[in-house]
């Protein structure tokens, strides 16, 4: 399937795509042992979090959409590295499996329109999956 990207929509697709590398190298650097304290001290400031916002809203929905399901299945495959930590350390994992379970049927309740609800599940599993990455040492 080929989609067409306007050069307008093209920019803003590059600048979340540029934004999306930062994190993952912000997470790389976490796994690598290069950084121990928090994954972003500056993601958490409010002018970061609406400039994340204003980039997300102003990509396609197509493109939003897969950001979202992209979020949502970074955040359950850190669930299921930390079950898989809790069972090998005698555990039983249930408490990451049916956060798994529940972040799955909130991506389901998410219509494919509902652009804001959309935005708002990235940024919250975004930040979720880093604040975990960073309490947990992922």
């Amino acid at each position: 399937m080929t989609t067409k990207v306007s050069y307008g929509e093209a920019g803003r697709l590059d600048r979340v795509l540029g934004w999306a590398r930062g994190v993952v190298g912000k997470a790389l650097r976490v796994v690598r042992g290069r950084q121990t304290r928090r994954v972003s001290d500056d993601s958490d400031s409010a002018a970061e979090l609406e400039r994340r916002r204003t980039s997300l809203q102003q990509v396609g929905d197509t493109v939003l959409y897969d950001l979202m399901r992209e979020s949502c299945t970074q955040l359950g495959g850190t669930y299921v590295h930390l079950s898989r930590l809790e069972e090998r350390a005698g555990g039983d994992g249930t408490r990451w499996d049916q956060a798994a379970m529940l972040l799955d049927d909130d991506a389901e309740a998410i219509g494919a329109r509902d652009r804001d609800a959309q935005v708002e599940a990235i940024l919250h599993w975004d930040a979720e999956r880093q604040r975990l990455a960073a309490v947990h040492g992922l």
